[in-house]
């Protein structure tokens, strides 16, 4: 068990529901009272996040490459949609510790 898990950058190739999954893992795998830190970008709005999960699976079926195959393409979720993966995967309370533009620092607690 660890007291906290420090992610930056990194997470916005995946899926709200596969987050969930991730975010779960992670609520097990912290102490009674760890926390999990995450610095990313997000988008803006519904509409660029949706936009950005159109594009990627445009570039996939234009190269012939299947929904089970990775392909980096940046796909991040609103913060809004960010926040509720992280209360789904299990955590207590999830607070904005800071953001610039479209990059947030966000602090999860077990």
């Amino acid at each position: 068990m660890r007291t906290s898990w420090v992610s930056v950058e990194s997470l916005h190739h995946f899926t709200k529901e596969e987050k969930i999954s991730l975010y779960q893992r992670l609520y097990e795998a912290l102490k009674e009272d760890g926390y999990f830190i995450l610095t990313d970008y997000f988008s803006l709005s519904d509409e660029e996040e949706t936009l950005h999960r159109q594009e990627l699976a445009r570039l996939k079926k234009l190269q012939g490459i299947t929904d089970d195959e990775f392909y980096h393409y940046d796909t991040p979720l609103t913060v809004r949609h960010e926040i509720e993966a992280l209360s789904l995967g299990g955590f207590s309370s999830v607070e904005i510790l800071g953001h610039w533009g479209a990059t947030h620092t966000i602090k999860a607690r077990k």
